[in-house]
């Protein structure tokens, strides 16, 4: 794909911001966590403490709301991950449903 001077690079899934606390489990540990961005393919997850985690590991998520999501780290920065979720169509299901209650949150929000 050629890109241009100034022109923009957009994501093909929409990412709903919100902060939906979670229980992350990775290779070397476990920590509390808030997901901070969610699309039905990813997520952005901040720790509250800093695990040792690498780009590739896999690591499980539970939450209330969705249950256990399983992914694999895409990038790492500090306390921040980016997760790619292994999906099927019962987690592309769980995680549609929380993007589309957050944005019915918002929606509350702005009224």
């Amino acid at each position: 794909m050629a890109m241009f001077i100034g022109e923009k690079r957009r994501r093909a899934r929409r990412r709903e911001r919100m902060q939906m606390a979670a229980a992350i489990s990775a290779p070397l540990g476990k920590a509390f966590a808030y997901i901070t961005d969610l699309s039905e393919l990813g997520m952005r997850v901040t720790m509250a403490k800093d695990l040792q985690v690498k780009t590739g590991d896999e690591v499980s998520i539970y939450t209330r709301e969705m249950g256990f999501i399983h992914g694999e780290v895409t990038w790492q920065k500090s306390k921040t991950l980016g997760v790619k979720i292994h999906t099927s169509t019962n987690t592309y299901a769980q995680t549609l449903s929380a993007v589309r209650e957050a944005q019915a949150e918002r929606r509350k929000q702005l009224l």
